[in-house]
């Protein structure tokens, strides 16, 4: 590959200035040309051969990089990845090449505003609106998530063909500011006619920074000139710090009173929000000219449709059902999210809180859905360790939704749109293995997902749903239409502000955005074919639901047509992918225990599978018989300690072995909480590390016994014994139990396990129940001891 150096530079005026030889590759990208060039570095489009698309790469010069900077750099870039929206450019990825970095972003064709704005001079109001509006989302998108801008202008504002903005560079200067951190606190990064007065004097920046920018870039679309002029970088920040802006004659009052409150010295005086910007500037266009109230009539007002969400997100909440519902899923959520911070039991623990969950998650993964995994897991940080978070994440969210959305006396159409989901979400993942997509259990949820806000209204607002669907019917109506007529809002838009309570992952929140209508462009990121999965899945399934034989082969070359940049698979290859599908759902469907026997969709679905389907076998493969049912105790205990020990063998880490014994434990006998206790490096105390239970994560941090006391804890390191205490409450056991422990944690039982390797104790075991241990009781006190020498085994072996 051809070598290229970016250090190549000259030296002009103190400045470096980037050689102009165009290098031949950046790392695995192929360069075809430059886009621009400043004092920041250059941006080149490039062509990325192994996903076969066209990237922007922008260079990121620096005096000086030290490794700290770099680890500023990429965590600054990490965080700024996360930001999916549709008016910002997505942050693919960071490299280095032959020393200096580089940023790989979505290409996007289209022009900069600043160029807009030089061939159209002033804007009108109605093109002002389109504009300005999803500026101000994708900016409230970005501070949601604690993500500033700091550099809004013009130049960072791309106009597409199609006038749609796009906002550029998220992050770059923060991204170039850390280094400013450690060697040059006094620079100020921005683009100085675009500052706000905190940027200028090198303050704490904040959101309402952006919003500043924002307010002088607003100015100058109605204006047609920039509100800060002058000759040099002082006296731009003196017009900024210390004067006002001048306002011409022709500025709409509403408008002039919107710019002059992003526009206030102080920062606390700004709007809160991006959001609330727009609100003001929609509320105002509405009460003033005729041209401006036309050009925002088919504009919804985001502070109506705010008001109403939040009104019907309350009438949910108030239901006894949802709150319990929303802080498992949110807990799930974090916890699988923090999967590179954390260890398996992290996230077990918030599955185990469930029973039904837990249950229903372990026969799955052992059903023949799952069969590549040979029926053998029994435990559920087990499944997290080979299934991996995500993907146990996706089963525990499905299972979820299905068992809260099914067990209801609800109408027969909640039924039908949950067994449609499932289609969905089964088609999605025979679509996506057909593409050869790695993450096709991610397409399945979020082809389930996809119509999550349909769901819950139907379910959570069964008479306006009933309403919704007659308008359909009776009138013709299109259901976002009629939906947004009864409720006031969208299916889409209950679903997406659902979803980013429950802190659902961006991809998931993202596949739930309807697709434009009419044949769509190819996909440009991983996101984007997901949402195109999901979508073509879902829209195939209403296919299903509303077609006719003589309809089916021109509706479903129709569907082909939409989505032929995206994807190519023929009405035979989907019928068989449907015929699979139905398989899936059927052994899913015993699992969840729900009846498909008398479900429309699905009737109709297994009409549309080929002719030779009728030859299938008909001796309906029962699941239980393949693990999916969870076995009796004995037997659970006799797996696990064979799966681990299995795993001791295969050299898996020491972290997971604990964290499986420990699970075992906690779920085979029935006991209140277990820790796992270390004593620390300078052997001074003996602390909780993790465990399973209820409020562990709050216990394990206060959970701190000195070493060499004369307590049960010590007492069992010291004689490396085994010992419980049946009744802590006993008078015998008071000299036995700090006060401290007595006071807070005290259960009626106590059993501690010390952990002796080579004769040195490590460590102990606790475990506490609810309902008394006697010692005599060797069918549970055998194994416990049993998985106790695994852990000394592994530790051996570590």
């Amino acid at each position: 590959m051809p070598v290229y150096s970016f250090k190549n530079t000259l030296k002009k005026n103190g400045m470096a200035q980037l050689n102009s030889v165009l290098p031949d590759y950046i790392g695995r990208f192929k360069i075809i040309k430059e886009l621009g060039k400043g004092s920041q570095g250059i941006v080149y489009l490039a062509s990325d051969s192994q996903l076969e698309r066209n990237v922007a790469i922008k260079t990121i010069q620096l005096e000086r990089i030290t490794p700290k900077i770099k680890q500023q750099l990429l965590k600054e870039a990490r965080t700024i990845a996360k930001l999916q929206h549709p008016n910002i450019i997505t942050l693919y990825e960071m490299d280095e090449h032959l020393g200096t970095p580089y940023l790989v972003f979505e290409y996007v064709d289209g022009q900069s505003l600043k160029d807009f704005l030089i061939k159209k001079g002033k804007l009108s109001t109605k093109e002002t609106i389109n504009i300005i509006n999803p500026l101000l989302n994708a900016i409230a998108y970005a501070h949601k998530r604690g993500v500033i801008h700091r550099d809004l202008n013009p130049t960072n504002i791309l106009i597409t063909p199609q006038d749609k903005p796009r906002l550029m560079d998220f992050g770059i200067a923060t991204l170039l500011g850390q280094r400013t951190k450690d060697e040059a606190s006094h620079e100020i990064w921005g683009t100085f006619k675009y500052m706000s007065p905190e940027q200028c004097e090198n303050e704490n920046i904040t959101a309402a920074s952006d919003l500043f920018s924002l307010g002088l870039i607003l100015y100058e679309m109605v204006c047609g000139k920039q509100a800060i002029n002058a000759d040099n970088k002082f006296a731009i920040i003196n017009k900024i710090v210390n004067e006002k802006i001048d306002y011409p004659d022709s500025i709409e009052p509403a408008i002039k009173e919107i710019i002059e409150k992003a526009l206030l010295k102080n920062p606390e005086g700004r709007y809160a929000d991006g959001l609330d910007m727009r609100q003001d500037l929609i509320t105002h266009m509405e009460r003033i000219s005729p041209d401006a109230s036309g050009a925002s009539s088919d504009i919804k007002n985001p502070g109506e449709t705010n008001s109403t969400l939040q009104f019907l997100l309350r009438r949910m909440e108030h239901k006894k059902d949802f709150p319990t519902m929303s802080h498992q899923v949110v807990e799930i959520s974090q916890k699988a999210k923090a999967a590179g911070d954390t260890s398996a039991n992290i996230l077990s623990n918030a599955i185990l809180k469930d029973y039904s969950l837990s249950s229903k998650l372990l026969r799955l993964v052992n059903s023949p859905l799952y069969g590549q995994y040979g029926g053998r897991i029994s435990t559920v940080s087990r499944a997290v360790v080979i299934l991996g978070f995500e993907e146990v994440r996706n089963a525990a969210l499905g299972l979820m939704l299905l068992d809260h959305l099914k067990d209801k006396n609800q109408a027969s159409c909640l039924k039908e749109a949950c067994i449609s989901s499932m289609i969905s979400g089964s088609l999605a993942n025979g679509v996506a293995d057909k593409m050869n997509i790695k993450d096709k259990e991610e397409a399945y949820v979020c082809s389930m997902f996809h119509r999550l806000g349909k769901l819950l209204s139907i379910y959570y607002f069964p008479e306006e749903a009933e309403i919704i669907f007659d308008m359909v019917k009776q009138k013709n109506m299109k259901e976002q239409a009629a939906a947004e007529s009864v409720l006031g809002v969208s299916f889409e838009e209950i679903g997406i502000a659902v979803g980013e309570s429950w802190q659902l992952p961006a991809e998931l929140i993202d596949s739930m955005h309807s697709l434009p209508p009419g044949e769509l462009k190819k996909p440009l990121s991983q996101s984007d074919l997901l949402k195109h999965v999901s979508g073509f899945s879902n829209e195939y399934c209403e296919l299903i639901g509303n077609s006719s034989v003589q309809e089916r082969q021109q509706n479903f070359e129709n569907l082909a047509s939409r989505y032929s940049n995206s994807m190519s698979i023929s009405r035979s290859q989907m019928e068989e992918i449907l015929s699979s599908a139905l398989d899936e759902m059927e052994k899913y469907a015993k699992l969840v225990n729900l009846d498909l026997g008398k479900s429309e969709i699905f009737n109709k679905a297994n009409k549309w599978t080929p002719s030779e389907s009728g030859d299938k076998d008909n001796s309906e493969e029962d699941i239980t018989s393949s693990g999916s049912q969870l076995p009796d105790q004995s037997n659970n205990i006799i797996d696990a300690i064979q799966e681990i020990t299995d795993a001791i063998l295969e050299g898996a880490p020491l972290n997971d072995i604990l964290v499986m014994v420990m699970e075992t434990i906690f779920t085979s006998f029935n006991f209140h909480r277990i820790m796992f206790c270390f004593i620390n490096k300078g052997r001074t105390s003996i602390n909780a590390r993790f465990g399973f239970g209820p409020n562990v994560e709050e216990i394990i941090n206060r959970f701190s016994i000195p070493n060499g006391g004369n307590d049960i804890f010590n007492m069992s390191l010291k004689q490396s014994k085994d010992l419980i205490i049946e009744d802590t409450s006993s008078s015998e056991a008071v000299n036995l139990l700090p006060e401290w422990y007595r006071k807070k944690f005290a259960k009626k039982s106590l059993l501690v396990y010390p952990i002796v390797v080579k004769n040195i104790p490590v460590g102990l075991l606790y475990i506490d129940s609810m309902a008394p241990v006697s010692v005599a009781d060797e069918s549970r006190l055998g194994p416990v001891k049993t998985l106790r020498n695994q852990i000394v085994l592994a530790i051996r072996q570590s």
